[in-house]
């Protein structure tokens, strides 16, 4: 997906339901023309578009392209909104390719309070003012994630030269020490930039990027857990697990059984 951009965003309504409280999905699955917004208002239900799946909860969405199969079901009494529509999105020269910038799956607001009481405003809101609230949506999605962007993105060169280097052998047997010797650091030098442009340690950054890998693997595989530490990058099952368990409050197959639907 492209970076945000000074984009303007027009969206076409071509019809739109609400349903709830205590509602369940009519069809199980289905493939659309349009673009596609389910929200959940109240309760929370399963999706999976393509290669994506997910547990979508109160206060997010799911956005599905044309063309690809929607499918859904209920884990909890559901009140929620459904929504086909057309975008475009223009950066005030020349038409872009929606598909470029909107996402597939799953979305998550930053700001829960804001996307609930456009949800609610949505229950009975006119044709015209629809358009507007979806616009809203999709615009609010766009800042956040341009914001994450920016913030990930650290200003500092030898900073960035860390960076590069971390994310391209999150996977490998990886020292601070060696990172900071290509980049003519210290160690403790390294630890005291990094923490100043991105508020954590290099230690704590690498954990996390292969902490994430990790939870992707426990979700949507079933490997085990040697296989998956070491996909990871950890030697070992046993020091995975502790080290997944202090970051995450739960042990790797606890975390698995919970994402289980």
């Amino acid at each position: 997906m492209e970076a945000f951009t000074c984009c303007s965003i027009r969206t076409s309504l071509i019809r739109r339901h609400y349903s709830g409280p205590g509602k369940a999905f009519m069809l199980s699955e289905d493939t659309y023309k349009q673009w596609v917004l389910m929200a959940s208002e109240t309760g929370t239900f399963h999706y999976r578009i393509d290669d994506r799946s997910g547990v979508v909860h109160v206060g997010e969405l799911v956005l599905c392209p044309p063309g690809l199969t929607f499918y859904r079901q209920t884990l909890s009494p559901l009140a929620f909104h459904f929504v086909e529509f057309s975008i475009a999105i223009s950066d005030g020269q020349s038409d872009l390719n929606p598909n470029d910038y909107m996402p597939c799956g799953k979305v998550t607001f930053q700001n829960i309070s804001r996307i609930i009481s456009t949800f609610e405003c949505m229950r009975s809101a006119p044709v015209h003012y629809m358009e507007h609230l979806l616009d809203d949506i999709l615009f609010q999605y766009l800042k956040e994630s341009a914001a994450l962007e920016s913030d990930k993105i650290p200003q500092d060169e030898e900073v960035q030269k860390a960076v590069e280097h971390i994310r391209k052998h999150a996977y490998e047997d990886l020292s601070m020490q060696h990172v900071a010797s290509l980049i003519g650091l210290s160690p403790s030098q390294l630890t005291r930039k990094f923490k100043a442009e991105l508020g954590v340690s290099p230690n704590v950054y690498l954990t996390q990027i292969r902490l994430q890998k990790a939870k992707t693997l426990l979700t949507e595989t079933y490997a085990s857990l040697q296989q998956i530490a070491e996909q990871c990058g950890y030697d070992n099952a046993f020091y995975f697990s502790r080290v997944f368990s202090k970051f995450v409050n739960m042990s790797p197959s606890q975390y698995r059984k919970s994402q289980q639907i």
